[in-house]
């Protein structure tokens, strides 16, 4: 019997298997005295990591509910506590809020994480978004017979609105007067910085801002990609670095979203660098050590903002770039090629592609083996159908819908195949040419689908496509 003489944080996890292509549940135990990990499988209880040393790049504080831990190249996502003394220890010291940032005061973002930082807030997660109109009036129908009812709504719809989930001991009373300090600081509105008073109010904020897919702020014209690196985000520079780009009066911050990548998403999307960049490894590691911040960069006065923002970067080797470029950002907040703050496009052609990947999650981080991979196409993996209504940004040209529980094979016109926008509700398709359609069911669409969601796509779809089994040829189109 093994006698523990130490505090240990235990957790019911989770972790994608990509062979399996499923979730796996473990249960983790982390000492934290001694800074070790034990992980054993739930359901066959054999131990999947004996008691080992945890990686480096991971403290105390990074073990908590709703964290996403990277242990030996696997992201675990902690779902619960394990045992009611760890709840009772990290319950009563962990807490998290929800602060939003309104259209007029998100050009001091940078200033705003450098606050947070200060104060020992940690970041879960941050997204710049579009809010319809009629969604800030859902979230705001309890002040609908109030006077400030219509001044709130235009505080959040049609305009940029920035939404930061932070962590920290007694979080919602802290983040209030940090609400209080921000608003008398930039001379702010009343709400134009807004925070949870509650638990409760804490839980809707996130359902609202951080779980429905609202439309996205990114242009994807004259733009290029930046994505602040997850040592920056550690050693409390993030805000430093955002700062710092904003006080470039030749581009502006257009979006922003905070990401996890795994090894396999990370090698893609750093592909072109294989063989290319020295240290190519060590540079995905850096990648997939934490959460990254991924910046739409568009150009203000320049029409190659992908040189201006190269420049305004620096050299990949951060010695080079404190000898040459002392002002850069790699030069002021990087330590070798590997933590080199920031990563950012770095051929014109790429800008818009890099961009709708790490803002969006589009083609490489929303797919799995079977995703279509076509060239400057959104692919969006969403689990429900009811979700449309909040992405669509512009008029797209094919829609796929299929059932979870089975494969699907969907044939598209050769025509669109390269440029259609496609919005895809399951991962299990298979994308391929159709160059004749023989019959055709027009204007059916299955039960899966509701009226309203039928209008809906009907006025911004070109054409659905649905195989409706895996083993049936019928194909149903609405056009």
């Amino acid at each position: 019997m093994e006698v523990i003489r130490e505090p240990v944080y235990s957790f019911k996890a989770r972790s994608f298997d990509m062979h399996a292509q499923l979730y796996r549940q473990y249960d983790l135990r982390y000492f934290v005295t001694s800074h070790h990990l034990k992980i054993v499988d739930t359901k066959t209880s054999r131990v999947f990591l004996r008691k080992s040393e945890c990686p480096a790049a991971l403290s105390a504080k990074d073990f908590y509910v709703g964290a996403n831990v990277f242990i030996y190249d696997r992201y675990f996502e902690l779902l619960d506590y394990l045992d009611p003394k760890t709840a009772k220890v990290l319950g009563c010291q962990q807490q998290k809020s929800v602060l939003i940032i309104k259209a007029n005061m998100v050009a001091h973002i940078g200033s705003v994480l450098t606050l947070l930082s200060h104060k020992r807030f940690s970041f879960v997660a941050i997204k710049m978004m579009h809010i319809e109109k009629l969604y800030a009036e859902e979230l705001l129908e309890l002040y609908r017979e109030t006077d400030c009812f219509d001044s709130r709504v235009d505080q959040i719809a049609h305009a940029p609105v920035i939404a930061i989930e932070l962590l920290q001991i007694d979080c919602i009373k802290n983040l209030q007067e940090i609400v209080t300090t921000l608003s008398t600081q930039f001379n702010a509105q009343a709400h134009e910085f807004e925070c949870a008073e509650s638990i409760l109010e804490a839980q809707v904020l996130r359902r609202f801002y951080l779980e429905l897919p609202h439309a996205s702020t990114a242009t994807f014209a004259n733009c290029t990609c930046c994505v602040v690196l997850p040592h920056v985000i550690k050693e409390d520079a993030l805000g430093n670095v955002v700062a710092a780009i904003q006080c470039d009066t030749h581009v502006r911050i257009t979006a922003m979203e905070m990401f996890y990548l795994d090894r396999t998403t990370a090698c893609e999307f750093l592909e072109i660098y294989e063989g290319i960049v020295p240290h190519f490894y060590d540079i995905v590691d850096q990648f997939i050590s934490g959460p990254c911040l991924a910046l739409e960069v568009v150009g203000h006065d320049t029409s190659d903002v992908v040189k201006h923002f190269r420049a305004a970067a620096g050299p990949w080797d951060v010695a080079m770039a404190q000898t040459l470029y002392p002002q850069s950002l790699r030069a002021m907040y990087g330590h070798d090629c590997a933590r080199n703050a920031v990563h950012c496009t770095d051929l014109t052609e790429d800008a818009e592609l890099e961009c709708l990947v790490a803002i969006l999650g589009g083609i490489i981080f929303g797919r799995n083996d079977k995703s279509p991979t076509f060239s400057r196409t959104t692919v969006y993996g969403l689990d429900n159908i009811n979700h449309l209504a909040f992405i669509i940004k512009r008029p797209i040209d094919l829609v796929i819908i299929t059932r979870a529980q089975v494969n699907h094979n969907v044939l598209i016109a050769k025509e669109k195949h390269d440029r259609a926008g496609v919005i895809q509700f399951v991962h299990g398709v298979e994308i391929g040419h159709l160059s004749d359609i023989d019959h055709v069911d027009g204007g059916i669409i299955l039960d899966i689908l509701s009226d309203a969601t039928k209008h809906f796509v009907h006025l911004h779809a070109g054409g659905v496509m649905i195989m409706t089994e895996s083993n049936h040829n019928d194909t149903v189109a609405f056009v």
